[in-house]
């Protein structure tokens, strides 16, 4: 959630760990959140560094565009600091190693169970979200092409 403050002077040392997974499945995940939760703290939070009011009229957009500009604004943010950008599929003990070789102090403890392996979408598994998120159902071909571009450059493809 630190993203809109990233070039902030007192995070001017900060070491940037920029988490993504598969657009899909976020936009996904997020169809699945009901609109009676949407006032709650983090989704107004995303709503107001986006400048974008949520309705169930323009949920589909609003989605992609919080998953680009979020994104973006990481990315923008990031001149300056070291940074690591780590898919959220990555084995746990590959993103480990990944943060370990930028001298990040890790501290593993091998009986977590986190070592064991896990599925990171076996809490949806059995769930349907309201709508299967389809690329060409966004309306906008800027927005379309710009989540297109930035899926390719963190290794997802749609």
């Amino acid at each position: 959630m630190a993203a809109p403050y990233l070039n902030q002077p007192m995070l001017k040392e900060a070491f940037v760990v920029h988490l993504v997974r598969h657009p899909k499945s976020v936009i996904e995940s997020w169809l699945r959140t009901p609109e009676k939760f949407w006032h709650y703290a983090h989704w107004q939070f995303a709503a107001k560094h986006m400048g974008i009011v949520l309705t169930s009229e323009n949920l589909l957009t609003w989605l992609t565009e919080r998953y680009v500009r979020w994104n973006q604004m990481i990315e923008n943010g990031m001149v300056g600091h070291s940074y690591i950008r780590i898919r959220v599929e990555t084995n746990p003990k590959q993103a480990f190693r990944e943060l370990a070789c930028c001298g990040l102090p890790i501290q593993v403890n091998p009986s977590d169970p986190i070592w064991k392996g896990r599925n990171i979408n076996a809490h949806w598994q059995n769930a349907q979200p309201k709508t299967q998120f389809e690329l060409q159902n966004v309306e906008s071909e800027r927005l379309r092409e710009q989540l297109r571009s930035m899926a390719s450059r963190y290794g997802y493809a749609l």
